[in-house]
């Protein structure tokens, strides 16, 4: 090699020469080039380098102003961790569903999930310590007058199972199963909810919200209730409307032009994490502009000790002056809710996503809510008779649950296809440093949450409507699409692990 006239060593290469080189290499290259020689080697493992293919890798925006993740030390330990540490290899491919696949949720434990689907199936699936799943059980929910299963939810023991459902074009119901000796399933409730997707989350052990639609003197509204699933009671499955395990209306909230035609897919935090709450005052349900009507009620005490321990927001999908979701509700509870059904105007908070909102998830640290808009053109008009146009990119937005404000943060990749009302909801999970969505492009994405990049996409062939981490594991995750398919994704490391594992106990098989 000549420089000026002399001959110069690939050794005397300057190291901005070097580093544009080897900022062009893949892996295997990296691997090679460090063992020509020392400078090379030394050079190989240096923070500038790796900080380079860590964004060519990842395509990382706003490279300029870009920082480590704190606790992280270096580039390569960073390239590694989304490298080898992510869900990306697809182990296993379960087929036993025979319509699209809408949702996936593990189990605390993280020892089991659950899928439900629009063959009317909801199965639970055990997953072995070599993370190899297997078939527990499977119910078809049209013995129940059920179209299809849509989600499910295990609650805090692992103890209860509730699942949701399609009834019809509009009706929806909850039911709750037990769970005895860890493996055997059986139904205790069933309750009425509209519209269908509503879904329910859990307030206690036993306790879970469900929501319906009631028209009375003060017009029509959206009811939200406290049930109880009591694992000692008599099932109750033939009167869901009429139930009573519905214990206590905690919420109304009358309709019109101003505010919901709907309420869905209410979600149930604790704001008490927060310490003194500036964000949600409780005087809103008491103050004469919100507050229309109050009826007394008998209280249940369990429900009135729940609301006096915790402080519970709900959290719910909401519309106004158009028919899709675009804004989030939240309403604060307080124990008097279960002595008053108040008629309230209008929630507490709302805040305004300008687009169609397809999918929410709270953190596990009930820290911030992640939602999925596909956003409205710019100044759009709304209507009631037909809804916006919505974009085919997806973006996932972050709402701070202290302060109640969006946060600039935005994961976005993941696109949609259908029109608003066609619209799929896809579902999001997180574990500590990732989140995930499905998306209509057919592949899931799991983005890291600091750096906000897409470190892996998990394809199928058809719309992928969910994927979650296992909270056992989170180098371990499970997908659902509508090809009918559900997908077992494990990290490369967690693979090359359960790959040692696997030929050891062959080995010991053969000579022992």
């Amino acid at each position: 090699m000549s420089l000026h006239g002399h001959l110069v060593g690939w050794q005397y290469l300057p190291e901005l020469v070097l580093l544009k080189i080897f900022s062009q290499c893949d892996l295997s290259d990296i691997s090679a080039v460090a063992q020509v020689c020392a400078r090379w080697n030394q050079f190989a493992q240096s923070n500038s380098l790796w900080r380079n293919l860590f964004l060519r890798r990842f395509r990382v925006k706003g490279a300029a102003n870009l920082r480590l993740r704190p606790g992280s030390s270096n580039w390569r330990e960073e390239f590694r961790r989304l490298y080898c540490k992510v869900p990306i290899v697809c182990t296993d491919t379960l087929t036993f569903h025979t319509d699209e696949v809408l949702h996936v949720a593990f189990s605390h434990k993280g020892d089991k999930f659950s899928t439900c689907s629009k063959d009317a199936n909801f199965v639970v699936w055990r997953v072995s310590d070599s993370y190899q799943p297997s078939m527990e059980f499977r119910v078809n929910m049209r013995r129940f007058g059920w179209l299809y299963t849509w989600s499910s939810k295990f609650n805090s023991t692992d103890s209860l199972l509730l699942v949701s459902g399609v009834c019809s074009e509009f009706n929806g119901e909850i039911a709750v199963y037990r769970i005895v000796n860890g493996n055997k399933y059986e139904i205790l409730v069933k309750v009425a909810s509209n519209p269908y997707d509503v879904m329910g989350d859990w307030v206690s052990e036993c306790h879970f919200l469900t929501g319906r639609i009631q028209s009375d003197m003060y017009g029509n509204s959206g009811v939200i209730s406290i049930c109880k699933a009591d694992p000692s009671m008599t099932p109750d499955i033939f009167q869901p409307v009429e139930t009573p395990a519905v214990k206590n209306v905690v919420l109304t909230l009358l309709f019109d032009n101003h505010n919901a035609f709907f309420l869905r897919h209410i979600l149930a935090t604790d704001r008490s994490i927060f310490g003194p709450d500036a964000s949600i005052q409780n005087s809103s349900r008491h103050s004469i502009e919100n507050c229309a009507a109050r009826l007394s009620q008998v209280p249940d005490q369990e429900c009135r000790d729940i609301l006096d321990e915790k402080e519970i927001c709900i959290i719910f999908l909401t519309n106004s002056e158009t028919l899709a979701p675009h804004k989030l509700g939240f309403c604060k509870l307080g124990p008097d809710n279960t002595d008053y059904i108040y008629y309230m105007r209008h929630p507490d908070k709302v805040i305004e996503m300008n687009g169609h909102i397809i999918g929410m998830d709270v953190s596990k640290d009930s820290r911030y809510l992640y939602v999925n808009v596909r956003s409205w053109p710019e100044n759009c008009v709304l209507s009631y008779d037909t809804s916006p146009v919505i974009a085919q990119q997806i973006e996932m937005r972050v709402v701070d649950l202290k302060t109640l404000t969006l946060l600039d943060k935005v994961y976005s990749g993941h696109k949609g296809f259908t029109s608003s009302f066609d619209a799929f909801y896809i579902y999001i999970d997180q574990a500590d440093d990732y989140v995930c969505s499905g998306s209509e492009d057919m592949a899931a994405r799991i983005w890291d949450k600091y750096y906000g990049c897409v470190a892996a996409e998990l394809k199928h062939t058809r719309c992928v409507s969910a994927c979650a981490f296992s909270p056992r594991n989170h180098e371990f995750a499970v997908t659902v699409s509508d090809d009918f398919t559900i997908k077992v994704w494990k990290s490369r490391d967690l693979n090359r692990e359960c790959e040692k594992l696997e030929k050891s106990v062959k080995k010991r098989g053969w000579f022992g």
